[in-house]
């Protein structure tokens, strides 16, 4: 895949949010590729949240290994005031309100 074609990707996948919502997206990816090797894992923003509150391991990671990468989530994560999930209707990536977000994965982990 040539650059262009993975530029052209991003933005199809990233083009509705802002930049500082797509600040947090990228900081979330880049712990899914450091646990998976996969820019977005299904479930990436559990995972990374569970990552960030509970510690322990995800993927082939875990929390103090990707201390470096979990930092820059919370850094993102504390200018966007949101939380990113994957939008399987929109085929990308939408940002959540932190309430809202907060009742997802509650339901999330019930469900576990």
């Amino acid at each position: 895949m040539s650059e262009n074609d993975m530029v052209s990707i991003w933005v199809e996948i990233h083009g509705h949010l802002n930049p500082v919502q797509q600040a947090l997206a990228r900081a979330m990816s880049d712990v899914s590729e450091a646990a998976y090797f996969a820019g977005w894992m299904d479930g990436t923003e559990y995972g990374v949240w569970r990552l960030l509150y509970d510690g322990g391991t995800w993927g082939m990671a875990d929390a103090v290994t990707l201390a470096s990468e979990l930092d820059a989530v919370r850094s993102a994560f504390a200018v966007a005031d949101c939380w990113i999930v994957w939008d399987n209707d929109a085929d990308g990536q939408e940002a959540v309100p932190l309430d809202q977000w907060e009742r997802r994965y509650a339901e999330w982990t019930e469900r576990r």
